[in-house]
């Protein structure tokens, strides 16, 4: 066996392979040859570091290494498996810990994550929750088995297509995209450090639930806010102005700090419509002449002017505080179900091309004393099952002057029983009679 090469030796099977097997190797620090059991080269193997080029790495059933540095591709016909994955240094990916869940993590705090695709970007998910979020296309979160379907951010969320979630869409920063559609709320909260934040849309805002913003909406298409199954949601709310190219829409409250304007309709189908500032509804530019009203089931009330192209209508008070309310339409103020209201108001003019409507009467502000009002005319039930519209101040020392001429039609002929009755008496000559009054 002395001169027998090792090629000639018969060789061992894997199978039968074992840690404490040997094989010869040259020690080349002292230029001589010894053995290392198998088992000795595995450690040797895993616990080591190597470097240079290979064609490749095979085992049987697997390789463990500690890193993988590679200066062209790394690919797998399987799985690669890892903590952190990592380009030019930079971690791009990983699986965190997040209050006792795991969390997929991509990009890092000042390098966004870019996906490119001709394909709108859809999150199989119950929640996005990230900072800022980023497309030329559009962002779509779909619900998952009836949960979620929520878009959370803590920055901003801009898209050159359209924002879509089946959830909420919540974010701390500017909503800013082509059309916005959620089966629940819409919301724009403060930022830190006062930053603005605005829902701004191209497009069309459209919401299950409420739409808020702390500072301003703008959108050139419509506003629709729509009561959830439950009966909440359905209101609009911003701290700024609220700004639509077309209908602004809600089945609960309007409410703005700032102005409400409309090129469309102003409606709220169950609620109240109030800002601090001024409400504007003028007629669409589609060339038909439609839109322009502005309805609330509730109050319509502003600090500042109420104006509108079309009809001002609401089921209970319309109130100006310091402006005018005008209109190329009516003006109508209905009672609600339990007699209040039917109130019209303004510090300034009312002023309508049409009719101006109120619950019961018409009344002025007593030049001796402006925090009382004077009856102008109010209408009541008689004991006929008819109306008396009475026109004028009650009492001895007031009086109504009516200039121009009068007409009186459908007098009686016959002596009235009520005291105060106007009736025709006698003749005063050619197709004339005498104007007399019942004094019982």
């Amino acid at each position: 066996m002395a001169n027998k090469k090792i090629t000639d030796l018969d060789s061992l099977d894997t199978e039968n392979l074992s840690e404490l097997d040997v094989f010869p190797i040259v020690d080349i620090t002292k230029d001589q040859t010894k053995q290392i059991v198998v088992g000795d080269v595995k450690t040797f193997i895993n616990s080591g570091t190597f470097s240079g080029t290979s064609t490749g790495l095979t085992g049987i059933p697997s390789i463990a290494v500690t890193d993988i540095t590679a200066s062209g591709a790394i690919s797998a016909s399987g799985d690669i498996f890892g903590n952190i994955y990592y380009s030019n240094e930079t971690a791009w990916a990983g699986v965190v810990d997040d209050e006792g869940k795991n969390t997929l993590q991509l990009g890092t705090d000042d390098i966004p994550v870019q996906i490119n695709s001709e394909s709108p970007l859809q999150i199989l998910s119950s929640d996005l929750e990230t900072y800022n979020i980023t497309a030329s296309g559009d962002i779509k979160v779909l619900d998952v088995e009836g949960e979620g379907g929520n878009i959370i951010l803590n920055g901003n969320i801009t898209a050159a297509g359209d924002i879509t979630a089946e959830g909420d869409i919540t974010s701390e920063g500017s909503i800013i995209t082509n059309n916005i559609t959620s089966s629940g709320d819409i919301k724009v909260l403060s930022m830190l450090g006062g930053t603005s934040v605005n829902i701004e849309s191209s497009g069309n805002i459209t919401a299950g639930g409420s739409i808020i913003s702390n500072l301003g909406i703008a959108v050139s298409g419509s506003f629709a806010a729509k009561n959830d199954p439950f009966g909440g949601g359905g209101n609009i709310t911003a701290a700024g102005d609220i700004t639509s190219e077309n209908d602004i829409t809600s089945e609960n409250d309007i409410t703005a700090e700032g102005n409400i304007t409309s090129t469309g309709n102003i409606t709220s189908a169950n609620g109240t419509i109030s800002t601090s500032g001024s409400i504007i509804a003028n007629l669409n530019g589609d060339g038909g002449g439609e839109g322009g009203n502005i309805t609330a089931q509730g109050n319509i009330t502003s600090e500042g002017d109420i104006t509108s192209e079309g009809d001002i209508t609401s089921e209970s008070n319309i109130t100006s505080n310091y402006g005018t309310i005008s209109t190329s339409g009516s003006i109508a103020a209905k009672f609600d179900e339990g007699g209040e209201g039917g109130n019209i108001t303004a510090e300034s003019d009312i002023t309508s091309s049409g009719i101006i409507r109120a619950g019961t009467k018409y009344t002025l502000n007593s030049p001796g004393d402006p925090t009382a009002q004077i009856n102008l005319a109010s209408a009541e039930n008689n004991s006929n099952e008819g109306v008396d519209l009475i026109i004028g101040i009650d009492g001895s020392n007031n009086n109504t002057y009516i200039t121009g001429s009068i007409l009186m039609k459908d007098l009686p002929t016959i002596e009235p029983s009520i005291t105060g009755s106007l009736w025709l008496s006698g003749s005063a000559g050619s197709n004339s009679k005498l104007l007399a009054v019942f004094t019982g």
